[in-house]
């Protein structure tokens, strides 16, 4: 079993009305660096094929 799955069985087991606001203010700012440590690491394992030329229609909406 990973240290990942061992934190999710040991979240999921807790009563969230436990939480003080400390807490839960933690781990939101560790699930956020989490996040962006992941997407950083997903955006460099992508390869990006360029797209050329893009056109974007703005449609006149009768506003100045």
């Amino acid at each position: 079993m990973t240290m990942f799955q061992k934190a999710m069985e040991a979240l999921e087991a807790m009563d969230a009305a436990s939480l003080s606001a400390t807490n839960v203010v933690h781990l939101l700012d560790i699930a956020a660096k989490l996040e962006k440590i992941s997407g950083e690491t997903a955006e460099k394992s992508q390869a990006v094929e360029p797209m050329g030329n893009v056109q974007i229609y703005l449609p006149d909406n009768n506003r100045e």
